[in-house]
Protein backbone atom coordinates (compact mmCIF):
# COMPACT_ATOMS: atom_id res chain seq x y z
CA UNK A 1 0.00 0.00 0.00
CA UNK A 2 1.38 3.40 -0.82
CA UNK A 3 1.02 6.83 0.32
CA UNK A 4 0.25 10.20 -1.28
CA UNK A 5 -0.01 13.25 -0.50
CA UNK A 6 -4.11 14.26 -1.39
CA UNK A 7 -2.44 17.02 -3.54
CA UNK A 8 -0.90 15.18 -5.40
CA UNK A 9 -4.06 12.71 -6.55
CA UNK A 10 -6.62 15.14 -6.65
CA UNK A 11 -7.23 19.12 -7.50
CA UNK A 12 -8.54 20.72 -4.06
CA UNK A 13 -10.24 24.12 -4.81
CA UNK A 14 -11.66 26.51 -1.76
CA UNK A 15 -15.29 27.90 -2.59
CA UNK A 16 -15.58 31.27 -1.52
CA UNK A 17 -19.12 31.83 -3.50
CA UNK A 18 -21.93 33.61 -0.47
CA UNK A 19 -25.69 32.71 -0.38
CA UNK A 20 -26.46 36.67 -1.90
CA UNK A 21 -28.42 37.34 -4.72
CA UNK A 22 -26.28 39.89 -6.80
CA UNK A 23 -26.86 41.58 -9.84
CA UNK A 24 -25.23 40.90 -13.13
CA UNK A 25 -24.60 37.30 -11.37
CA UNK A 26 -26.51 34.34 -12.80
CA UNK A 27 -29.16 32.31 -10.95
CA UNK A 28 -27.89 28.69 -9.06
CA UNK A 29 -28.07 26.40 -6.47
CA UNK A 30 -26.10 26.35 -3.66
CA UNK A 31 -24.87 23.29 -1.94
CA UNK A 32 -24.55 24.86 1.29
CA UNK A 33 -21.62 23.63 4.51
CA UNK A 34 -25.09 21.78 5.95
CA UNK A 35 -25.67 20.04 3.00
CA UNK A 36 -22.00 18.71 3.02
CA UNK A 37 -22.42 17.83 7.18
CA UNK A 38 -25.40 16.33 7.00
CA UNK A 39 -25.25 14.02 4.62
CA UNK A 40 -22.97 11.21 3.38
CA UNK A 41 -23.66 11.35 -0.15
CA UNK A 42 -25.07 14.95 -2.65
CA UNK A 43 -27.77 12.94 -4.80
CA UNK A 44 -30.07 14.57 -7.54
CA UNK A 45 -32.85 14.07 -5.82
CA UNK A 46 -31.80 16.62 -2.87
CA UNK A 47 -32.02 19.33 -5.47
CA UNK A 48 -34.73 20.77 -4.37
CA UNK A 49 -33.50 21.39 -1.17
CA UNK A 50 -30.76 23.49 -2.18
CA UNK A 51 -31.10 27.19 -1.32
CA UNK A 52 -31.09 29.67 -4.57
CA UNK A 53 -28.16 32.24 -4.97
CA UNK A 54 -26.15 33.96 -7.72
CA UNK A 55 -22.32 33.38 -8.80
CA UNK A 56 -20.10 34.72 -11.49
CA UNK A 57 -19.12 32.39 -14.47
CA UNK A 58 -15.64 31.82 -13.27
CA UNK A 59 -17.28 30.55 -10.01
CA UNK A 60 -19.86 28.03 -11.77
CA UNK A 61 -17.06 26.85 -13.41
CA UNK A 62 -14.93 25.84 -10.84
CA UNK A 63 -17.50 24.85 -8.34
CA UNK A 64 -19.97 23.29 -10.39
CA UNK A 65 -20.89 19.82 -8.50
CA UNK A 66 -19.65 16.63 -10.44
CA UNK A 67 -20.33 12.91 -10.35
CA UNK A 68 -17.30 11.23 -8.56
CA UNK A 69 -15.99 14.37 -6.55
CA UNK A 70 -15.80 14.55 -2.69
CA UNK A 71 -17.01 17.63 -1.00
CA UNK A 72 -15.54 18.91 2.47
CA UNK A 73 -16.01 21.44 5.41
CA UNK A 74 -13.53 23.61 6.13
CA UNK A 75 -14.24 26.27 8.47
CA UNK A 76 -16.37 25.93 11.63
CA UNK A 77 -16.75 27.14 15.02
CA UNK A 78 -15.39 23.78 16.76
CA UNK A 79 -12.57 21.04 15.54
CA UNK A 80 -15.05 18.31 15.40
CA UNK A 81 -16.96 20.16 12.65
CA UNK A 82 -14.06 20.47 9.86
CA UNK A 83 -13.18 17.75 7.94
CA UNK A 84 -16.72 16.59 7.23
CA UNK A 85 -16.80 15.37 3.70
CA UNK A 86 -19.78 14.36 1.52
CA UNK A 87 -20.33 12.30 -1.99
CA UNK A 88 -21.44 13.65 -5.06
CA UNK A 89 -23.36 11.00 -6.76
CA UNK A 90 -24.62 12.90 -9.44
CA UNK A 91 -23.92 15.67 -12.09
CA UNK A 92 -25.40 18.58 -11.58
CA UNK A 93 -25.96 21.69 -14.01
CA UNK A 94 -26.48 24.74 -11.90
CA UNK A 95 -25.61 23.28 -8.35
CA UNK A 96 -22.83 25.29 -6.85
CA UNK A 97 -20.37 24.39 -3.63
CA UNK A 98 -20.62 27.27 -1.20
CA UNK A 99 -18.08 28.99 1.11
CA UNK A 100 -16.65 27.41 4.53
CA UNK A 101 -16.29 24.21 1.75
CA UNK A 102 -13.53 22.52 -0.08
CA UNK A 103 -13.87 20.70 -3.27
CA UNK A 104 -11.81 17.93 -4.32
CA UNK A 105 -11.93 16.37 -7.84
CA UNK A 106 -9.74 12.82 -7.62
CA UNK A 107 -7.39 11.91 -10.44
CA UNK A 108 -9.54 8.58 -11.73
CA UNK A 109 -7.01 6.85 -12.79
CA UNK A 110 -5.26 6.53 -9.00
CA UNK A 111 -8.16 7.14 -6.76
CA UNK A 112 -12.34 6.49 -6.37
CA UNK A 113 -14.06 9.06 -5.14
CA UNK A 114 -16.12 7.28 -3.08
CA UNK A 115 -13.50 5.32 -1.49
CA UNK A 116 -12.04 8.50 -0.33
CA UNK A 117 -15.33 10.00 0.88
CA UNK A 118 -15.31 6.85 3.41
CA UNK A 119 -11.40 7.21 4.17
CA UNK A 120 -12.05 11.01 4.93
CA UNK A 121 -15.12 9.60 7.29
CA UNK A 122 -12.57 7.43 9.95
CA UNK A 123 -10.73 8.53 12.89
CA UNK A 124 -7.54 8.64 11.32
CA UNK A 125 -9.02 11.30 9.16
CA UNK A 126 -10.51 12.82 11.90
CA UNK A 127 -7.62 13.06 14.05
CA UNK A 128 -5.20 14.64 10.93
CA UNK A 129 -7.56 17.40 11.04
CA UNK A 130 -7.82 17.95 14.49
CA UNK A 131 -4.21 18.29 14.46
CA UNK A 132 -3.87 20.23 11.69
CA UNK A 133 -6.80 22.77 11.59
CA UNK A 134 -5.40 26.43 12.51
CA UNK A 135 -7.12 29.08 15.14
CA UNK A 136 -9.15 28.68 18.85
CA UNK A 137 -11.79 29.73 20.47
CA UNK A 138 -14.16 31.61 18.00
CA UNK A 139 -13.42 29.92 14.60
CA UNK A 140 -11.30 27.01 13.28
CA UNK A 141 -10.19 26.51 9.76
CA UNK A 142 -7.77 24.06 7.32
CA UNK A 143 -5.92 25.56 4.89
CA UNK A 144 -5.11 24.67 1.24
CA UNK A 145 -1.52 23.78 2.18
CA UNK A 146 -3.09 21.22 5.03
CA UNK A 147 -5.81 19.67 2.93
CA UNK A 148 -3.70 19.06 0.35
CA UNK A 149 -0.99 17.75 2.67
CA UNK A 150 -3.18 14.81 4.08
CA UNK A 151 -1.88 11.26 3.39
CA UNK A 152 -3.99 9.30 1.64
CA UNK A 153 -3.38 5.19 1.51
CA UNK A 154 -4.09 4.04 -1.88
CA UNK A 155 -4.73 0.46 -2.79
CA UNK A 156 -5.67 -1.07 -6.23
CA UNK A 157 -8.40 1.60 -8.47
CA UNK A 158 -10.96 -1.72 -8.85
CA UNK A 159 -10.65 -2.47 -4.42
CA UNK A 160 -10.89 1.32 -3.95
CA UNK A 161 -14.16 0.68 -6.46
CA UNK A 162 -15.34 -2.43 -4.52
CA UNK A 163 -15.02 -1.14 -1.16
CA UNK A 164 -16.67 2.19 -2.77
CA UNK A 165 -19.59 0.22 -3.48
CA UNK A 166 -20.11 -1.25 -0.20
CA UNK A 167 -19.78 1.81 1.79
CA UNK A 168 -22.68 3.47 -0.71
CA UNK A 169 -24.72 0.25 0.00
CA UNK A 170 -24.51 0.91 3.61
CA UNK A 171 -24.91 4.38 3.42
CA UNK A 172 -27.94 4.12 1.24
CA UNK A 173 -29.71 1.82 3.89
CA UNK A 174 -28.58 4.44 6.65
CA UNK A 175 -29.71 7.64 4.75
CA UNK A 176 -33.10 5.65 4.14
CA UNK A 177 -33.57 4.46 8.07
CA UNK A 178 -32.69 8.54 8.91
CA UNK A 179 -35.16 9.36 6.27
CA UNK A 180 -38.02 6.75 7.75
CA UNK A 181 -37.59 8.05 11.13
CA UNK A 182 -37.77 11.84 10.20
CA UNK A 183 -41.09 11.12 8.82
CA UNK A 184 -42.36 8.98 11.37
CA UNK A 185 -41.47 11.91 13.91
CA UNK A 186 -43.42 14.32 11.61
CA UNK A 187 -46.26 12.58 11.80
CA UNK A 188 -46.52 12.07 15.71
CA UNK A 189 -45.56 16.08 15.83
CA UNK A 190 -48.50 16.61 14.07
CA UNK A 191 -50.98 14.62 15.72
CA UNK A 192 -49.59 15.94 19.01
CA UNK A 193 -50.16 19.41 17.56
CA UNK A 194 -53.95 18.26 16.51
CA UNK A 195 -54.80 17.35 19.80
CA UNK A 196 -52.78 19.24 22.48
CA UNK A 197 -52.57 22.63 20.23
CA UNK A 198 -55.46 22.68 18.43
CA UNK A 199 -57.18 20.54 21.12
CA UNK A 200 -58.63 18.72 17.97
CA UNK A 201 -58.33 15.13 19.32
CA UNK A 202 -61.40 13.25 18.85
CA UNK A 203 -64.56 13.23 20.70
CA UNK A 204 -66.60 10.48 21.48
CA UNK A 205 -67.75 10.34 18.23
CA UNK A 206 -64.68 10.21 15.91
CA UNK A 207 -64.69 14.20 15.20
CA UNK A 208 -61.94 16.79 16.00
CA UNK A 209 -63.07 18.22 19.54
CA UNK A 210 -63.16 22.06 19.08
CA UNK A 211 -63.34 22.34 15.63
CA UNK A 212 -66.81 20.35 16.16
CA UNK A 213 -68.14 22.72 18.96
CA UNK A 214 -66.57 21.07 22.43
CA UNK A 215 -66.57 23.26 25.43
CA UNK A 216 -63.65 25.29 25.96
CA UNK A 217 -63.20 27.44 29.17
CA UNK A 218 -60.53 30.03 29.76
CA UNK A 219 -57.29 28.79 32.28
CA UNK A 220 -55.47 31.83 33.98
CA UNK A 221 -52.50 30.13 34.12
CA UNK A 222 -52.20 29.40 30.55
CA UNK A 223 -54.33 32.45 30.01
CA UNK A 224 -56.05 30.45 26.87
CA UNK A 225 -58.73 28.49 26.20
CA UNK A 226 -58.57 24.80 27.26
CA UNK A 227 -60.98 21.73 27.11
CA UNK A 228 -63.48 21.44 29.54
CA UNK A 229 -62.38 18.24 31.79
CA UNK A 230 -58.68 19.15 31.52
CA UNK A 231 -56.50 20.58 34.41
CA UNK A 232 -53.61 22.71 34.92
CA UNK A 233 -51.24 20.86 36.99
CA UNK A 234 -47.27 21.17 38.03
CA UNK A 235 -44.48 19.04 36.42
CA UNK A 236 -44.28 17.14 40.25
CA UNK A 237 -48.12 16.00 40.25
CA UNK A 238 -47.49 14.13 37.11
CA UNK A 239 -43.75 12.94 37.35
CA UNK A 240 -40.94 12.41 39.79
CA UNK A 241 -37.82 14.35 39.23
CA UNK A 242 -34.10 13.29 40.21
CA UNK A 243 -30.87 14.54 39.62
CA UNK A 244 -28.27 12.61 38.30
CA UNK A 245 -24.22 12.54 39.79
CA UNK A 246 -20.92 11.73 38.50
CA UNK A 247 -18.91 8.91 40.61
CA UNK A 248 -15.55 9.78 41.45
CA UNK A 249 -13.30 9.62 38.33
CA UNK A 250 -9.97 9.24 40.17
CA UNK A 251 -11.28 5.60 41.54
CA UNK A 252 -10.89 3.75 38.40
CA UNK A 253 -13.23 0.89 40.13
CA UNK A 254 -16.20 3.78 39.31
CA UNK A 255 -15.92 3.03 35.50
CA UNK A 256 -16.05 0.03 33.35
CA UNK A 257 -18.78 -2.00 34.59
CA UNK A 258 -22.90 -2.65 33.50
CA UNK A 259 -24.96 0.27 34.58
CA UNK A 260 -25.56 2.54 31.65
CA UNK A 261 -24.38 5.98 32.34
CA UNK A 262 -25.71 9.16 30.02
CA UNK A 263 -24.13 12.57 30.16
CA UNK A 264 -25.03 15.57 28.02
CA UNK A 265 -22.74 14.62 24.87
CA UNK A 266 -24.57 11.30 24.52
CA UNK A 267 -27.17 13.16 23.65
CA UNK A 268 -25.77 15.87 21.81
CA UNK A 269 -27.19 14.47 18.62
CA UNK A 270 -30.72 15.48 18.24
CA UNK A 271 -31.74 13.42 15.73
CA UNK A 272 -32.00 10.55 17.90
CA UNK A 273 -35.23 10.20 20.14
CA UNK A 274 -34.07 7.50 22.41
CA UNK A 275 -31.49 6.78 24.59
CA UNK A 276 -30.07 3.17 25.99
CA UNK A 277 -26.14 3.35 25.99
CA UNK A 278 -23.66 6.06 26.80
CA UNK A 279 -20.20 6.69 25.72
CA UNK A 280 -19.23 5.39 29.46
CA UNK A 281 -21.07 2.90 31.95
CA UNK A 282 -20.79 2.38 35.53
CA UNK A 283 -20.18 0.19 37.92
CA UNK A 284 -22.07 -0.64 41.05
CA UNK A 285 -19.45 0.00 43.28
CA UNK A 286 -19.50 3.68 40.99
CA UNK A 287 -23.41 3.88 41.55
CA UNK A 288 -23.39 3.17 45.74
CA UNK A 289 -20.59 6.07 45.45
CA UNK A 290 -22.55 8.84 44.39
CA UNK A 291 -26.47 10.00 44.17
CA UNK A 292 -27.27 9.50 41.13
CA UNK A 293 -30.50 7.24 40.50
CA UNK A 294 -31.19 4.10 38.56
CA UNK A 295 -33.93 5.25 36.53
CA UNK A 296 -36.83 3.29 34.89
CA UNK A 297 -37.26 2.57 31.13
CA UNK A 298 -40.14 5.82 29.42
CA UNK A 299 -37.97 8.25 31.63
CA UNK A 300 -37.29 11.36 29.87
CA UNK A 301 -34.20 12.72 30.17
CA UNK A 302 -33.56 16.62 29.65
CA UNK A 303 -30.16 18.45 30.19
CA UNK A 304 -30.14 21.20 32.43
CA UNK A 305 -26.70 22.79 31.99
CA UNK A 306 -24.01 23.13 29.07
CA UNK A 307 -26.76 23.17 27.69
CA UNK A 308 -30.25 23.47 28.64
CA UNK A 309 -32.73 21.22 26.71
CA UNK A 310 -31.42 18.18 25.07
CA UNK A 311 -34.03 15.68 25.77
CA UNK A 312 -34.70 12.18 25.14
CA UNK A 313 -36.21 8.96 26.25
CA UNK A 314 -34.77 6.05 28.04
CA UNK A 315 -35.22 3.01 26.59
CA UNK A 316 -33.62 0.62 28.99
CA UNK A 317 -32.60 1.61 32.87
CA UNK A 318 -30.07 3.69 33.21
CA UNK A 319 -28.71 6.50 35.28
CA UNK A 320 -27.25 9.99 34.35
CA UNK A 321 -24.45 12.80 35.17
CA UNK A 322 -25.17 16.18 37.35
CA UNK A 323 -25.93 17.67 34.57
CA UNK A 324 -29.76 15.99 33.88
CA UNK A 325 -33.35 16.79 34.96
CA UNK A 326 -34.63 13.48 35.15
CA UNK A 327 -38.62 13.46 34.73
CA UNK A 328 -40.07 9.47 35.83
CA UNK A 329 -44.17 9.48 35.22
CA UNK A 330 -46.36 8.36 37.66
CA UNK A 331 -48.42 7.01 35.51
CA UNK A 332 -47.66 4.86 32.09
CA UNK A 333 -49.67 6.87 30.03
CA UNK A 334 -48.10 10.08 30.25
CA UNK A 335 -44.76 9.36 28.92
CA UNK A 336 -44.48 10.47 25.29
CA UNK A 337 -47.29 13.26 26.15
CA UNK A 338 -44.54 14.49 28.61
CA UNK A 339 -41.52 14.13 26.09
CA UNK A 340 -43.42 16.76 23.46
CA UNK A 341 -44.72 19.47 26.02
CA UNK A 342 -41.25 19.91 27.32
CA UNK A 343 -39.81 19.85 23.67
CA UNK A 344 -42.66 22.43 22.90
CA UNK A 345 -42.42 24.73 25.99
CA UNK A 346 -38.17 24.15 26.08
CA UNK A 347 -37.41 28.08 25.52
CA UNK A 348 -39.53 28.91 28.43
CA UNK A 349 -37.83 26.29 30.36
CA UNK A 350 -34.76 27.43 29.68
CA UNK A 351 -34.97 31.14 30.72
CA UNK A 352 -35.71 29.52 34.29
CA UNK A 353 -31.58 28.57 34.61
CA UNK A 354 -29.12 30.54 36.57
CA UNK A 355 -25.58 30.99 36.55
CA UNK A 356 -22.45 32.55 35.74
CA UNK A 357 -20.22 30.71 34.18
CA UNK A 358 -23.07 28.59 32.32
CA UNK A 359 -26.74 28.80 33.02
CA UNK A 360 -28.50 25.85 35.14
CA UNK A 361 -32.20 25.28 36.22
CA UNK A 362 -32.91 23.84 39.19
CA UNK A 363 -34.84 20.77 39.98
CA UNK A 364 -37.26 23.16 42.45
CA UNK A 365 -37.96 25.30 39.28
CA UNK A 366 -38.47 22.45 37.04
CA UNK A 367 -40.99 20.60 40.06
CA UNK A 368 -42.74 23.67 39.20
CA UNK A 369 -43.32 24.54 36.04
CA UNK A 370 -47.13 24.27 34.96
CA UNK A 371 -48.07 21.41 32.64
CA UNK A 372 -51.85 20.83 31.16
CA UNK A 373 -53.15 17.63 32.35
CA UNK A 374 -55.61 15.86 29.59
CA UNK A 375 -58.41 13.52 30.61
CA UNK A 376 -56.93 10.23 30.95
CA UNK A 377 -59.24 8.57 28.09
CA UNK A 378 -57.51 10.65 25.59
CA UNK A 379 -54.15 10.43 27.20
CA UNK A 380 -55.12 6.39 26.63
CA UNK A 381 -55.80 6.97 22.86
CA UNK A 382 -53.19 9.40 22.43
CA UNK A 383 -50.69 6.59 23.77
CA UNK A 384 -52.17 4.05 22.06
CA UNK A 385 -51.77 5.90 18.83
CA UNK A 386 -47.97 6.64 19.03
CA UNK A 387 -46.92 3.54 20.51
CA UNK A 388 -46.44 1.49 17.05
CA UNK A 389 -44.48 5.25 15.75
CA UNK A 390 -42.30 4.69 18.73
CA UNK A 391 -41.91 0.78 18.69
CA UNK A 392 -40.56 1.25 14.78
CA UNK A 393 -38.52 4.67 15.39
CA UNK A 394 -36.78 2.61 18.28
CA UNK A 395 -36.40 -0.06 15.98
CA UNK A 396 -34.52 2.05 13.00
CA UNK A 397 -32.57 3.91 15.53
CA UNK A 398 -30.52 1.06 17.00
CA UNK A 399 -30.11 -0.25 13.37
CA UNK A 400 -28.96 2.88 11.83
CA UNK A 401 -26.90 3.14 14.87
CA UNK A 402 -25.01 -0.18 14.55
CA UNK A 403 -25.10 0.19 10.87
CA UNK A 404 -22.80 3.58 11.44
CA UNK A 405 -20.74 1.72 13.53
CA UNK A 406 -19.78 -1.31 11.34
CA UNK A 407 -19.68 1.49 8.54
CA UNK A 408 -16.68 3.15 10.12
CA UNK A 409 -14.91 0.30 11.85
CA UNK A 410 -14.76 -1.88 8.10
CA UNK A 411 -12.50 0.80 6.33
CA UNK A 412 -9.28 -0.04 8.26
CA UNK A 413 -10.23 -3.93 7.76
CA UNK A 414 -10.39 -3.51 4.31
CA UNK A 415 -7.61 -1.45 3.57
CA UNK A 416 -5.24 -3.81 5.91
CA UNK A 417 -6.72 -7.09 3.91
CA UNK A 418 -8.49 -8.41 7.23
CA UNK A 419 -11.88 -8.68 5.03
CA UNK A 420 -12.02 -8.86 1.51
CA UNK A 421 -14.98 -7.54 -0.59
CA UNK A 422 -15.78 -9.62 -3.36
CA UNK A 423 -18.92 -10.41 -6.15
CA UNK A 424 -20.12 -13.95 -4.42
CA UNK A 425 -21.13 -12.43 -0.69
CA UNK A 426 -20.62 -8.36 -0.10
CA UNK A 427 -19.97 -7.50 3.36
CA UNK A 428 -22.84 -4.95 3.41
CA UNK A 429 -25.24 -8.52 2.70
CA UNK A 430 -23.39 -9.88 6.06
CA UNK A 431 -23.73 -6.77 8.19
CA UNK A 432 -27.05 -6.30 7.13
CA UNK A 433 -28.44 -10.17 8.16
CA UNK A 434 -26.23 -9.20 11.57
CA UNK A 435 -27.33 -5.90 12.42
CA UNK A 436 -31.04 -8.15 12.38
CA UNK A 437 -30.12 -11.19 14.73
CA UNK A 438 -28.08 -8.57 16.82
CA UNK A 439 -31.51 -6.27 16.86
CA UNK A 440 -33.64 -9.65 17.68
CA UNK A 441 -31.54 -11.21 20.55
CA UNK A 442 -31.36 -7.01 22.07
CA UNK A 443 -35.16 -7.20 21.71
CA UNK A 444 -35.32 -10.72 23.97
CA UNK A 445 -32.62 -9.70 26.92
CA UNK A 446 -34.41 -6.95 27.08
CA UNK A 447 -37.80 -7.90 27.17
CA UNK A 448 -36.89 -10.11 29.44
CA UNK A 449 -35.07 -7.64 31.80
CA UNK A 450 -38.30 -5.05 31.77
CA UNK A 451 -40.51 -8.30 33.08
CA UNK A 452 -37.69 -9.11 35.95
CA UNK A 453 -37.19 -5.38 37.08
CA UNK A 454 -39.46 -5.17 39.89
CA UNK A 455 -37.96 -8.72 41.01
CA UNK A 456 -34.24 -8.38 40.78
CA UNK A 457 -32.06 -5.47 42.22
CA UNK A 458 -29.39 -3.37 40.13
CA UNK A 459 -26.46 -5.51 40.54
CA UNK A 460 -28.68 -8.86 39.91
CA UNK A 461 -30.10 -6.96 36.67
CA UNK A 462 -26.43 -6.60 35.06
CA UNK A 463 -25.47 -9.90 36.02
CA UNK A 464 -28.51 -11.44 34.18
CA UNK A 465 -27.74 -8.98 31.21
CA UNK A 466 -24.82 -10.61 30.92
CA UNK A 467 -25.58 -13.65 31.42
CA UNK A 468 -28.53 -13.96 28.87
CA UNK A 469 -25.78 -11.91 26.26
CA UNK A 470 -22.93 -14.57 26.85
CA UNK A 471 -25.74 -17.32 26.61
CA UNK A 472 -27.01 -15.63 23.26
CA UNK A 473 -23.92 -14.97 21.34
CA UNK A 474 -23.30 -17.68 19.26
CA UNK A 475 -26.92 -18.34 18.61
CA UNK A 476 -28.74 -16.96 14.98
CA UNK A 477 -32.30 -16.20 15.76
CA UNK A 478 -34.33 -16.35 12.53
CA UNK A 479 -37.56 -14.62 12.57
CA UNK A 480 -40.82 -16.87 12.12
CA UNK A 481 -43.14 -17.05 8.99
CA UNK A 482 -45.35 -14.78 10.42
CA UNK A 483 -44.15 -11.82 9.79
CA UNK A 484 -45.70 -11.19 6.74
CA UNK A 485 -48.96 -11.15 9.09
CA UNK A 486 -46.73 -8.50 11.23
CA UNK A 487 -46.31 -6.78 8.40
CA UNK A 488 -49.98 -6.72 7.47
CA UNK A 489 -50.68 -5.35 11.25
CA UNK A 490 -48.31 -3.04 11.05
CA UNK A 491 -49.33 -1.13 7.52
CA UNK A 492 -52.53 -0.91 8.82
CA UNK A 493 -51.71 0.69 11.98
CA UNK A 494 -50.12 3.37 10.15
CA UNK A 495 -52.37 3.20 7.60
CA UNK A 496 -55.52 4.04 10.62
CA UNK A 497 -53.25 6.76 12.03
CA UNK A 498 -52.68 9.16 8.41
CA UNK A 499 -56.56 8.49 8.21
CA UNK A 500 -57.08 9.99 11.87
CA UNK A 501 -54.95 12.85 11.48
CA UNK A 502 -56.54 13.70 7.89
CA UNK A 503 -59.96 13.42 9.32
CA UNK A 504 -58.83 15.88 12.24
CA UNK A 505 -57.72 17.97 9.59
CA UNK A 506 -61.15 18.01 8.49
CA UNK A 507 -61.01 15.73 4.84
CA UNK A 508 -64.76 14.78 3.82
CA UNK A 509 -65.34 10.60 4.35
CA UNK A 510 -65.41 10.59 0.75
CA UNK A 511 -61.80 11.89 0.35
CA UNK A 512 -60.75 9.50 3.13
CA UNK A 513 -62.43 6.54 1.29
CA UNK A 514 -60.40 7.45 -1.53
CA UNK A 515 -56.78 7.83 0.78
CA UNK A 516 -57.26 4.19 1.95
CA UNK A 517 -58.21 2.26 -1.15
CA UNK A 518 -55.50 4.37 -3.16
CA UNK A 519 -52.81 3.45 -0.18
CA UNK A 520 -53.99 0.08 0.00
CA UNK A 521 -53.88 -0.64 -3.63
CA UNK A 522 -50.18 0.67 -3.00
CA UNK A 523 -49.82 -1.82 -0.32
CA UNK A 524 -50.62 -4.91 -1.85
CA UNK A 525 -48.68 -4.14 -5.06
CA UNK A 526 -45.36 -3.25 -3.54
CA UNK A 527 -45.68 -5.92 -0.62
CA UNK A 528 -43.59 -3.75 2.14
CA UNK A 529 -43.89 -2.72 5.02
CA UNK A 530 -44.35 1.21 5.57
CA UNK A 531 -41.09 1.94 6.71
CA UNK A 532 -38.77 0.62 3.97
CA UNK A 533 -40.87 2.12 1.10
CA UNK A 534 -38.75 4.54 -0.49
CA UNK A 535 -39.73 7.31 -2.72
CA UNK A 536 -38.48 5.63 -5.72
CA UNK A 537 -40.74 2.81 -4.88
CA UNK A 538 -43.21 5.24 -5.08
CA UNK A 539 -42.59 6.78 -7.80
CA UNK A 540 -41.89 3.46 -10.06
CA UNK A 541 -45.42 2.30 -8.54
CA UNK A 542 -47.11 5.40 -9.75
CA UNK A 543 -45.64 5.34 -13.87
CA UNK A 544 -46.58 1.46 -14.08
CA UNK A 545 -50.10 2.40 -12.43
CA UNK A 546 -49.98 5.21 -15.35
CA UNK A 547 -48.95 3.08 -17.96
CA UNK A 548 -51.51 0.32 -16.95
CA UNK A 549 -54.31 2.96 -17.66
CA UNK A 550 -53.35 4.78 -20.48
CA UNK A 551 -56.87 4.79 -22.92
Amino acid sequence: MEKYKLGDITTVEISGVDKKMKDGEKEIRLCNFVDVYYNWAITAAQYDSFMLATARSNEISKFQLKKGQVALTKDSETRDDIGIPTYIADDFDDVILGYHCALITPNKDILDGRYLNALLQTDYAKKYFACNASGSGQRYALSIEALNSFPVPVIPLQEQKQIGETFSALDKKIELNRAINQNLETMAKQLYDYWFVQFDFPNEEGKPYKSSGGEMVWNEKLKRDIPASWKTKAIEDIADVYNGATPSTVNEQNYGGDIVWITPKDLSDQKQKFVYLGERKISQAGYNSCSTHLLPPNTILMSSRAPIGLLSIAKTELCTNQGFKNFVPKAENISTYLYYYLNIHIRQIEQLGTGTTFKEVSREDVLKFPILKPSDTILDLWEERVSALNNKQFEIQKEKEYLTKQRDGLLPLLMNGQVSVNSDLAVSYIIYKDVNIRIMKENIIQAIVAKMQRDLDCRQMAQLKAVLTSELHNVEIIEKEECVYQQTQENEQFLNSFISAKKIEGCSDKTLAYYRNTIERLLVTLSMAICHITTSDIRTYLSDYQEEHQY
